[in-house]
């Protein structure tokens, strides 16, 4: 049947993943951003400072922890510069 979705035509499943790369397409740029503002306050900061500062300070979504859906969470940039102390 045209217009309706079943288990077998992956139509939701297709969806859904659609969706998740959307949104890490969206998420990927305020990362960025915050890495950068940490970077030009705290130069001494190594690129693996950041990462680690940014996931640790990141808000929890989800499954507790790290998972595949949230990654480490929604970046909060503020938090994530006021942590920095490379």
């Amino acid at each position: 049947m045209r217009g309706r979705m079943n288990r077998r035509d992956n139509g939701w499943c297709g969806q859904k993943r659609a969706m998740l790369r959307l949104a890490l397409l969206v998420a990927t740029p305020f990362v960025a951003a915050a890495a950068a503002v940490i970077e030009a306050a705290r130069p001494t900061c190594t690129p693996a400072a950041i990462e680690a500062v940014l996931a640790s300070t990141a808000t929890d979504r989800g499954t507790a922890g790290r998972d595949d859906l949230y990654g480490a969470g929604v970046v909060d940039a503020q938090q994530a510069l006021n942590a920095a102390t490379c």
